[in-house]
């Protein structure tokens, strides 16, 4: 059963090194992470008891950022095409959820592309991709101050 109540019943205090939320504890525990959110997209792919409200509410609230730290998890903490395959091979036996964005971040995108070929360069990827995304703002806005100057003075 699922209740949501209006007030703070437990609080995370970050920077203990030992808690499940530090970097620690996630490669500790990703296995249960994993099988947490395996078992929270069958209830709420399969479980009839949940109202509408409550499955969006389960969905939108828990499943979905679980999802996002799991890839995180996988690629940023780990680097590991294998523990990356595994997670999508469960989460591919739901395809009703794959059209969420947590499911279809950039890089998730390219990895389930080249079947995580590219994991354990993610971090090189990742300060590429921000290059030359820089780069092309860099260009775009160059480009606006030459046609500002031009319009400026025609």
């Amino acid at each position: 059963t699922v209740k949501r109540y209006d007030l703070n019943i437990y609080r995370y205090y970050i920077g203990n090194a030992g808690q499940s939320v530090s970097e620690e504890g996630m490669r500790r525990n990703y296995k249960h992470h994993e099988n947490v959110i395996i078992e929270l997209m069958k209830i709420v792919t399969n479980d009839d008891r949940l109202s509408d409200a409550k499955r969006e509410y389960v969905l939108r609230k828990l499943l979905l950022p679980m999802v996002y730290v799991q890839y995180y998890i996988n690629l940023d903490l780990f680097h590991s095409r294998s523990k990356f395959m595994t997670f999508e091979k469960r989460v591919k036996e739901f395809p009703q959820l794959l059209g969420y964005h947590e499911f279809n971040i950039r890089n998730t995108k390219f990895h389930r592309y080249t079947r995580g070929l590219f994991v354990g360069m993610n971090p090189l990827i990742r300060r590429g991709a921000n290059r030359i995304r820089w780069a092309i703002y860099r260009i775009k806005k160059l480009i606006i101050g030459v046609i500002r100057k031009i319009l400026r003075r025609g």
